[in-house]
């Protein structure tokens, strides 16, 4: 189960704070959740909806930015039960990669060239995905923004 989560893109990405790893990083468009990583599997079952559907569906925030050397990066965060994350952190164990670095449980793939990096700092769920995004440390500048971020509003942890 999810609860509305609406917040402000710039609060949770600083893009002039992270110039050093994406230069030129500019606010876009919000995706299209149907897009991304598992895309092929898009539609409303959330067992087998995109990431940032899954995102859109449980009324979550949806941000884009685009750098300087035209990658795309999508941001998606959703506020979910204890229930909820448990099911989705089950999901990734068993299709996904462990990632210790994010400072919390976090999961990252590759899928048709593009990086997908889940975690969870609770009660949240949070997907970045982007072309730039390589192996799990191309994220990690980003990833470590977000959740400060959310930390920040005093309910992850």
């Amino acid at each position: 189960m999810s609860t509305p989560f609406a917040a402000d893109c710039a609060a949770l990405v600083d893009p002039a704070t992270l110039e050093s790893s994406f230069p030129g990083l500019t606010v876009a468009d919000a995706p299209d959740p149907g897009t991304g990583v598992d895309a092929a599997d898009d539609d409303d079952d959330d067992a087998t909806a995109t990431p940032l559907q899954q995102v859109a569906d449980a009324d979550g925030t949806l941000c884009a930015w685009t750098d300087a050397a035209g990658d795309e990066f999508t941001l998606g965060v959703a506020h979910y039960d204890d229930a909820g994350l448990t099911s989705l952190a089950n999901e990734l164990v068993a299709s996904s990669n462990s990632v210790p670095t994010y400072g919390v449980e976090g999961y990252f793939q590759v899928d048709g060239g593009t990086g997908r990096a889940d975690f969870f700092p609770l009660p949240y769920y949070v997907v970045l995905e982007s072309t730039a995004f390589v192996e799990p440390g191309s994220a990690e500048p980003m990833a470590a923004q977000v959740v400060a971020a959310l930390d920040a509003t005093g309910t992850a942890g």
